[in-house]
Parts: C-alpha cells; sequence; structure tokens
C-alpha cells in the first residue's frame, strides 16, 4: 500500500493518514480511517467486500474507537495487503493470511 501511494498519488503514507490526524497525535477515528481507504485505495480495496473491515480487525482499533499509524505501518510491513486480494479472492495464500489474522 506504501508504494501504491507514492506511485500512483506521490505521497506518503504518513501524509495521507495526517489529513484526518489534525492534532498529530498519531491515531484517527475508524470513520476517518475509511476515508483515507476510499480516497486512496478504491481501485484496490472495497468496503462492500469487507476489505476495510478485515484490515481493522487485524490492525486493531483502541478502545477509543480509533486506528492508529503504528499499528497499521506494523500491519502494512507484515506484507499481508501485497496479496490482499488474492487473499480475498480464496487464493492460495488465504491459509496463511488466516495464520496472520489468528496471531493478532
Amino acid at each position: 500500500m506504501f508504494s501504491h501511494l507514492t506511485s500512483t498519488f506521490n505521497i506518503q503514507a504518513e501524509d495521507a493518514f495526517g489529513l484526518f490526524d489534525n492534532f498529530n497525535r498519531g491515531d484517527i477515528t475508524v470513520a476517518n480511517f475509511k476515508k483515507v481507504l476510499a480516497i486512496y485505495f478504491q481501485d484496490v480495496i472495497s468496503e462492500e467486500e469487507g476489505h476495510y473491515e478485515l484490515i481493522l480487525k487485524l490492525s486493531g482499533i483502541t478502545p477509543d474507537q480509533k486506528v492508529n499509524y503504528r499499528q497499521i505501518c506494523k500491519l502494512l510491513s507484515k506484507r499481508v495487503i501485497r496479496t490482499f486480494k488474492h487473499v480475498m479472492s480464496g487464493g492460495a495464500n488465504s491459509a496463511l493470511f488466516a495464520d496472520d489474522a489468528a496471531s493478532k
């Protein structure tokens, strides 16, 4: 996802997240995170297919219903998103992906 932001929009992940992190606390609301996904990743993932909820579940939501930038980066650094579409369609790596989800 990081490379998608850079190659398609010429911005960094921190900049995309920062659109809604007005106080530079490192977290944004779930609703605003979904807006970031819709703005920058609509051609890669879909809310209707459950992708947003899976990303939220894997990255974790704080008790006050916020998404933390560092947690999202941890998720992405595990290379989960690279095969996201393949896995969501029931591809060969779905068992591996399920193992990653279970370890959260």
